[in-house]
């Protein structure tokens, strides 16, 4: 681990910042109407048009008016000017992009890039969701200013937490291998053991897959239907909802710019990764010693960075019960003696 130079630090926030409006500009560019004339019956009318999944709707304005003329001009006017400003606003973020690259911030590979901004696109994973897992993992760079060992990053698993309640608007239902066969990566769903289940996976090339996960509360079930999903399934877990409290909104470096996403805060991340860790049985060693490593990095930077909110958060999971206690003493003792000495000071 090394902690990054102050003005690669404050590039990644400039950095953000213009991600994230970049992104808010696009929304609104894409959800305006534009406007055509058409002939009925040998009068001309304006009609507003919107696009639905390449699908073209219009719906009537007015009729073609001088002053109906001048006021959709105006309207024209400004679209095109604030186009122009998305524009200048992607070129400046690409050069951004490569300067942190250059400056040790870890950027997503191009395959899974497409995947996850196509996610992001679809809301998924930045206002009505939560990118979970590893590559939520690598947004911490540049947020606590520290990189971190790569073996400890790299993964074609694509965890996500979508919102159900967000999700359950009249909004156009999501298909998620139409979603991303649109953005050249195929897709197809996982089969579930019992046939009366949805699939709560999707898998694609070269190892990539996408799995749909949500809370486990109450009693267990095997699965969570969710409508504008197209009906697929989210697998409940247990302890994902302490994880999913709060999350930020920050950016992931891809190959053409930046990719907006929510993520877990990093302090409940870190210890939700001790819990988990305890969990794993002996057929899935490699990924308890994964969530170790990422667990002991995040503890040393979180408790240079976040101290209080370290300290919160510990206690918050240790009041949750004896089995969060006995899961995280369990963790806490497979950890390298320089972080275990850290913790005592810290939590």
């Amino acid at each position: 681990m090394e902690r990054l130079d102050i003005a690669i630090r404050t590039l990644f926030l400039e950095f953000q910042e213009a991600v994230l409006a970049r992104a808010a500009l696009e929304q609104q560019l894409r959800n305006e109407a534009t406007y055509v004339q058409k002939r009925v019956k040998g009068k001309p009318y304006w009609y507003s048009q919107t696009y639905r999944d390449g699908i073209a709707c219009q719906h009537y304005v007015a009729s073609v008016t001088e002053e109906t003329t001048t006021r959709i001009e105006s309207d024209r006017r400004v679209r095109r000017r604030r186009r122009q400003e998305l524009l200048n606003l992607r070129r400046t973020e690409q050069r951004r992009a490569a300067m942190l690259r250059r400056g040790g911030i870890p950027h997503v590979e191009d395959s899974v890039a497409t995947v996850i901004a196509a996610l992001s696109a679809a809301q998924l994973i930045y206002e009505q969701g939560v990118l979970i897992g590893s590559h939520a993992f690598s947004a911490y760079a540049g947020l606590l200013g520290t990189t971190f060992r790569h073996q400890s990053l790299r993964t074609l698993d694509i965890d996500v937490a979508p919102d159900p309640q967000q999700h359950r608007s009249a909004a156009a239902p999501i298909d998620m291998v139409h979603l991303l066969g649109k953005q050249g990566t195929p897709l197809r769903a996982v089969p579930n053991l019992n046939p009366k289940y949805p699939t709560v996976s999707f898998i694609g090339p070269h190892g990539l897959r996408i799995d749909l996960l949500t809370p486990q509360r109450g009693r267990p079930r095997p699965f969570f239907r969710m409508p504008r999903l197209n009906n697929a399934g989210l697998a409940p877990l247990p302890f994902l909802d302490f994880l999913l409290i709060d999350p930020l909104r920050t950016v992931l470096i891809g190959p053409r710019g930046g990719i907006p996403v929510s993520v877990p805060q990093p302090t409940r991340y870190s210890i939700h990764k001790l819990i988990v860790a305890s969990r794993r049985g002996t057929h899935e060693l490699p990924k308890r010693e994964k969530d170790l490593l990422q667990a002991a990095q995040l503890l040393v930077a979180c408790q240079r960075e976040q101290p209080t909110e370290l300290r919160t958060v510990y206690r918050e999971a240790i009041n949750r019960g004896p089995k969060w206690g006995k899961a995280l003493r369990t963790s806490i003792q497979q950890l390298s003696p320089d972080v275990q000495a850290i913790l005592p000071n810290t939590l």
